[in-house]
């Protein structure tokens, strides 16, 4: 299943935009849609317990109010890039955030979970378009002396998001209802559209690169699509269906044979979605999975903390966001910090001493996540704060710089995938880790109804393994000193 488009091969410099004040509301509008796309994360986040208490349902269900919208966020942002080199890079961002603003409404006004979901995926889908033709507006629209800068601010308005999402959720849950989480995004995401319109260019044929045109891999993008959903599926539903029952094994075996056609069909694909010659640069197959083991560290916990601060802790759900504000605001500053630095000392070293970090403040949790009070949560959520900070930086920075000049955009969309990947397994992994020490018979009402006692063994096992996680990371971030670059085949 293909169809014909036309791809630029290089940027063309006739697309720069020169007028400094075009170019200040062009990163507005990205760093925006960025700042969108976290807070739509954290502020649900935030909510989880309530919702998943509205619907009368479990963990395992509430967690595919999150996993639905990074799935399809994942599954498509590969395909958003494609999609946006067809139509133009401005009508992909403005659809996006249509999208995305379709979805948020049909989320606030869903009477069943199962429509929550479904509305979700729209979100998702949304959200990819947004991020995929947003960084390359970065590099199409913007000087090259400029990119760096504006893609750190893209990074701290997305740590904005997450600022905002947890307190801001909070308040919205407890005083009026969830369901405003979702609505306030309408009126916000309108004006996004306007202004989105009226800075950004109308590039709508873009450059050819003389080979009359690629084609587009729609199979393959089908292919790592049912691999990916199918994976993810059975990662959350293995311990309520037994890891051993037919259902489960067969979809587990029904998904690496997707995924296994999906590598086939990209190895040989003369313009693939995912481009696997890439990865033969070790240092960027070394980033790019340290990158995924961190974020699934990351979506795990932030998935687990709303629940071990209102199960385990008792606070409100107003109160816990505003107890999680604490992480966001360091990781923003810590990011912004570690940026700076990462110019100035080495960004492997700044990479393994985060996940070294990481594992020591998640094992430190674990035996203490049963303390009163929240002077032991506080320090943890600085603590790994730091640690997340200090790493996601430096390795989206050296990442890049390993990426070949022609290359970037792709670079990018390999990173931005991974790290998607790396969140939708963390939820996955962590929910069943922590559902796995629950007893069988509150599975089905955990929500609201669990103590301390029943859930805190649930807790501890996961950031353990969380600690062992970031050791791995550890491993892949110092091979990057040592890694010696293979020569790709064009």
């Amino acid at each position: 299943m293909e169809f014909v488009q036309h791809r630029p091969a290089v940027q063309v410099e006739d697309n720069i935009v020169d007028d400094r004040s075009k170019q200040r509301w062009i990163i507005i509008s990205v760093a925006f849609a960025a700042f969108m796309a976290r807070l739509d994360s954290s502020i649900v986040n935030i909510s989880l317990p309530t919702i998943s208490h509205y619907f009368s349902t479990g963990t395992g269900d509430a967690s595919w109010i999150i996993l639905s919208y990074l799935l399809m966020q994942t599954a498509t942002m590969l395909l958003s890039g494609k999609i946006a080199d067809t139509i133009g890079l401005r009508k992909t961002f403005a659809v996006g955030y249509l999208i995305f603003i379709g979805g948020s409404l049909f989320c606030a006004v869903s009477p069943t979970l199962a429509l929550l979901v479904g509305s979700r995926c729209l979100q998702g889908v949304g959200t990819a378009l947004m991020t995929a033709s947003g960084y390359a507006i970065i590099s199409t629209y913007l000087p090259g002396t400029m990119t760096g800068t504006v893609f750190g601010v893209a990074s701290t308005t997305a740590g904005f998001g997450l600022i905002f999402g947890a307190p801001l959720g909070g308040l919205i849950t407890g005083t009026l209802s969830w369901h405003w989480i979702f609505l306030i995004n309408i009126p916000v995401g309108i004006i996004a559209v306007l202004i989105s319109f009226r800075v950004i260019p109308d590039a709508a044929k873009p450059a050819v690169d003389g080979r009359g045109g690629d084609r587009f891999d729609l199979s393959g993008s089908l292919l790592s699509f049912a691999g990916l959903l199918g994976l993810t599926f059975a990662l959350n539903r293995g311990r309520d269906w037994g890891w051993s029952s037919f259902p489960i094994v067969g979809i587990l075996a029904g998904s690496s044979f997707v995924l296994t056609g999906f590598y086939l069909r990209e190895r040989n694909c003369p313009n693939p979605v995912l481009d696997l010659r890439l990865l033969r640069d070790r240092r960027l197959l070394f980033t790019t999975t340290a990158s995924f083991i961190c974020f699934m560290i990351m979506g795990g916990t932030n998935f687990l903390l709303p629940f071990y601060l209102e199960m385990a802790k008792g606070l409100r759900t107003e109160h816990a966001g505003f107890v999680l504000s604490a992480y966001s605001l360091t990781y923003m500053g810590m990011g912004l910090f570690a940026g700076r630095i990462s110019d100035k000392f080495s960004p492997v070293a700044l990479c393994s001493m985060a996940m070294i970090s990481t594992a020591a403040c998640c094992w430190t949790f674990s035996f203490t996540l049963g303390y009163p009070g929240l002077s032991y949560t506080l320090l943890f959520l600085v603590w790994l704060a730091l640690s997340f900070g200090l790493f996601i930086s430096p390795n989206n920075s050296q990442t890049m710089r390993f990426a070949p000049e022609h290359e970037k955009g792709v670079t990018s969309g390999v990173l931005n995938t991974m790290n998607s990947l790396g969140l939708v397994f963390g939820v996955s992994i962590f929910e069943t880790i922590f559902a796995g020490a629950m007893p069988a018979d509150r599975i089905s009402s955990i929500a609201g109804s669990v103590g301390q006692g029943l859930s805190g063994q649930g807790f501890q096992e996961a950031f353990i393994v969380a600690g062992f996680a970031a050791g791995v990371g550890v491993v892949f971030s110092a091979l990057v000193r040592s890694a010696r670059k293979h020569r790709r085949i064009s």
